[in-house]
């Protein structure tokens, strides 16, 4: 369960307030003087038990009032059952080498067309997924997981690099990460650099998706 408002279960520690009350009974007690004890006695435990019943009952209605009163402000509620699961990770493999250069489109370069395609990707994603960005530079920004908004950023500093990756090279730069996580090749996939050809077998406990920038997702 969830809180929309969680700073208010503070409030919550007013719960102590009828319970020092029910504690510290300050009714000044009035003496009076009975003839028959026997008589006083039962009525004593008559009234003794009738009291504390009474107390009981409006300890647990204060208790209660308190209680619903700061829920219903807090507002709890159950979370969708895709907001209980993990956070996912995403890795992006962005190809920027010179053939990447190459037009694919009207006035649109295979670069800026794999930038479009990864900025499509992230928004098929629930916003706390976490993505991690490698391209033909092995950046120090392709280290870790990082936000879609971080992710967005870093596709705005992408440049044509003059070093090329095969799968095998990208595939040891993702490293341990790879385990139930999906891989977004994004390429010209030129035999002659991406090293496809040659019989690469992907890490069954992985999700590869090639997308192809000259036909899109």
């Amino acid at each position: 369960m969830n809180f929309a408002f969680p700073q208010f279960l503070w409030a919550l520690s007013a719960l102590s307030i009828p319970i020092i009350i029910h504690l510290f009974n300050f009714r000044k007690t009035t003496r009076v003087y009975f003839s028959n004890n026997r008589l006083l006695k039962q009525i004593k435990e008559e009234t003794t038990q009738k009291r504390k019943l009474k107390q009981y009952l409006v300890l647990a209605s204060r208790l209660l009032f308190i209680l619903f009163l700061v829920l219903a402000f807090a507002q709890p509620f159950l979370p969708a059952k895709e907001q209980v699961t993990a956070a996912r990770n995403i890795v992006l493999y962005l190809d920027n080498s010179f053939s990447m250069s190459a037009q694919v489109g009207e006035k649109t370069r295979a670069l800026d067309a794999g930038t479009g395609f990864i900025r499509e990707i992230v928004d098929l994603f629930p916003p706390d997924t976490r993505y991690k960005l490698i391209t033909n530079d092995f950046a120090p920004f392709s280290n870790s997981f990082k936000t879609q908004t971080e992710i967005l950023d870093l596709l705005t500093q992408v440049r044509l690099s003059a070093v090329s990756r095969t799968v095998e090279e990208v595939n040891d730069r993702i490293g341990g990460d790879k385990n139930g996580t999906d891989i977004f090749w994004i390429s010209d996939f030129q035999e002659s650099t991406s090293g496809l050809s040659g019989g690469f077998e992907a890490d069954p406990s992985s999700q590869w998706h090639l997308v192809p920038v000259a036909f899109g997702l």
